[in-house]
């Protein structure tokens, strides 16, 4: 009998995933006229916030070179292992959602991005802070992954490229806005605060997110935009 458990308890989860429906949206939200635009809305602070990351470290380079004593060329890593990392697995990400449903890995993008984040401001050394940045890239590239197939299940055919338009500019908005934003945290606090600053806002993702369902749950072969079956 125990030797059976370990596999059904596998296979159970296996078709919970495959075959079943991931939580629907809160009832409060589903129910109104504009819950289509708290979707997209849920969607740019994905959007904003990768974003963000792949340019606020422009400023803080130089810091991280007198904090860790280390050249410029090495300190660059901080930049390029967050940016190799989201593009070496949004490839991946994409057809992953597919198979397991949008929500689920758009969660995960979520809280891999906050955790990362987190990591990163308490790293205690520059090959540390290097890893939880690809960490932080992975979470990224789970979040980039989805958002248009999320955006477009959302809005409808009728309101798609509005939609569209407005997760465009929230990632344009927050490519540009990373440097600044970086140098204000630095002008004002420590160097870790560039990367803690992102928790409150992934956390407020994850609520937003958890309320409103986003959107279809599926978009594959077996599994149309809605997630029924």
């Amino acid at each position: 009998m125990r030797a059976a458990a370990g596999p059904a308890s596998v296979a159970a989860l296996r078709d919970a995933i495959l075959k079943g429906s991931e939580p629907p949206p809160a009832r409060i939200l589903a129910g109104r006229a504009s819950y289509r635009w708290i979707v997209v809305g849920t969607v740019c602070i994905g959007a904003f916030m990768g974003q963000v990351d792949s340019s606020i470290t422009q400023l803080l380079l130089p810091r991280l070179e007198s904090e860790f004593g280390a050249r410029l060329s090495t300190v660059s890593w901080v930049a390029i292992a967050y940016l190799l990392a989201m593009a070496a697995f949004l490839p991946i990400f994409g057809r992953l959602a597919d198979i397991l449903g949008r929500k689920l890995l758009y969660t995960g993008g979520f809280l891999l991005f906050v955790v990362g984040s987190a990591l990163c401001g308490l790293a205690p050394n520059l090959s540390v802070l290097i890893a939880f940045r690809v960490l932080q890239g992975i979470g990224a590239a789970l979040l980039s992954s989805n958002s248009v197939a999320i955006v477009v299940a959302a809005a409808g055919e009728e309101l798609r490229g509005r939609a569209l338009g407005i997760q465009a500019a929230a990632q344009a908005v927050g490519l540009s806005a990373g440097p600044a934003i970086g140098g204000l945290v630095l002008d004002v606090l420590d160097w870790r605060w560039v990367f803690w600053i992102n928790v409150p806002v992934g956390l407020i993702g994850i609520v937003m997110l958890r309320l409103d369902g986003c959107g279809a749950d599926r978009a594959g072969p077996h599994h149309p935009a809605g997630g029924a079956e």
